[in-house]
């Protein structure tokens, strides 16, 4: 891929210019990539013709020469994928470890999991296993299943190693205290869950960035859990009032929280106000966990109001995207779908909808995934009446003793 550059001084920049500018017109070799024409690449018989005469004429040295050259140039332009393909093909895993580390943060807080998924299969498993900043993401992605814990432990014991003196360190601590709390909340300790989501922002930036926004949502539902739902609404209500914030990953984060508050207290109405609000701002700037984390709570909203064709058009939305949103989203966004088919006396398609979850959870190796598809489709089973198949998962069905999440934690 070439990038056309602004015509200045130097005279190598004027003939590259030229030199595209001929190509382009003549339609000879390049293929525009965008339509201001400032992205080309080669025609595929063109480049593999090209490739195979550079392999005559240099040894394989001088090709990885030339791919970690071109390495710290994608990197230079923020191109991340196309600066670890070429430092995969130079062995520059130093330079492309730095890289995920430098830009991680802008992926999490563009909710594009699918991109940092690639990026650390993009990296030695040794590399990853090392640099608890690398843990930290792989957490991230696990979110809401059983393998997360074994890669917080690892993470808890990297960061034993650290001192916390640095702001980088700190923000280390402060990112592993956002998941020590979301890990507390989904076994129900409250208490556990607040003082790790506080202790979270004590020690993150206060930026508007996705760990802050999620440890201000994890601070108000645990509070909310633990019954203090007045001050869990005073929490929120003063995180939306910074200024500067509005149209960020980090407003979502709080507006989210609401759709959550106002859900487990059974208000409809508010659960669909905030609802929409947050899928504005998803689709405006394109932030896909927030946009399906909306239609999940619009369409669950509906279908509890028996507005079965509604919920089925939010909920099938999400469902078709099972490798962009969050796995956890999905599951129940399609857990969602199959009972709004039910309900519509579909249960032919209910039953599609279960298997197909089965199917991704195969197909990913995600076996959490593959147990609770494998539950609720015992669950559909029983309310199709088809009790002979519900039996025959509950009498198979031998489930492990539960980790207790929080005893790999730091304290």
């Amino acid at each position: 891929m070439y990038k056309r550059q602004k015509i200045g001084t130097d005279k190598c920049v004027v003939v590259g210019e030229r030199f595209l500018q001929i190509l382009n017109q003549e339609n000879l070799f390049v293929i525009p990539l965008d339509d201001e024409h400032t992205w080309f690449r080669y025609h595929h018989l063109f480049q593999s013709f090209i490739r195979r005469i550079l392999k005559r004429r240099v040894g394989p040295d001088e090709v990885r020469v030339l791919h970690r050259k071109a390495g710290h140039w994608f990197a230079k332009k923020g191109l991340v994928e196309e600066a670890l393909n070429h430092f995969s093909k130079s062995d520059e895993k130093e330079a492309a470890t730095a890289l995920v580390k430098q830009y991680r943060h802008v992926a999490m807080d563009q909710e594009q999991w699918h991109r940092l998924r690639a990026w650390l299969d993009a990296l030695p498993h040794d590399t990853v296993e090392n640099e608890p900043a690398l843990l930290l993401v792989r957490a991230w992605l696990l979110i809401g299943w059983q393998e997360m814990i074994e890669v917080m432990v690892k993470i808890a014991l990297k960061l034993n190693e650290k001192s916390m003196i640095s702001s980088q360190d700190r923000q280390l601590y402060g990112e592993f205290a956002v998941l020590q709390s979301l890990t507390s909340y989904h076994i129900l300790d409250g208490q556990q869950a607040l003082l790790y989501a506080r202790g979270a922002l004590e020690k993150l930036p206060d930026e508007p960035n996705s760990f802050y926004g999620l440890a201000v949502m994890l601070e108000a539902l645990s509070l909310q859990m633990i019954g203090d739902v007045s001050l869990a609404s005073k929490t929120l209500y003063s995180a939306l009032s910074k200024e500067g914030r509005q149209d960020t990953t980090y407003y979502g984060r709080v507006l989210l929280s609401f759709c959550f508050l106002n859900y487990m207290a059974a208000d409809s109405e508010n659960v669909e106000q905030f609802a929409n609000q947050c899928l504005k701002i998803g689709q405006e700037h394109n932030l896909h966990e927030l946009d399906a984390h909306a239609r999940y709570f619009l369409g669950l909203n509906h279908y509890e109001h028996n507005e079965t064709t509604r919920a089925e058009s939010f909920l099938t939305s999400v469902v078709n995207s099972p490798y962009i949103v969050n796995t956890h989203n999905y599951a129940f966004s399609a857990f969602a779908l199959a009972l709004t088919y039910q309900a519509r006396k579909m249960p032919r398609k209910a039953q599609e909808v279960v298997a197909s979850i089965v199917r991704h959870a195969m197909d990913t190796n995600n076996i959490s995934l593959l147990q609770i598809a494998n539950a609720f489709q015992a669950e559909l089973a029983l309310r199709q009446n088809r009790i002979q198949e519900a039996g025959q998962w509950a009498n198979t069905f031998n489930p492990e003793p539960f980790t207790v999440a929080y005893s790999c934690l730091l304290y």
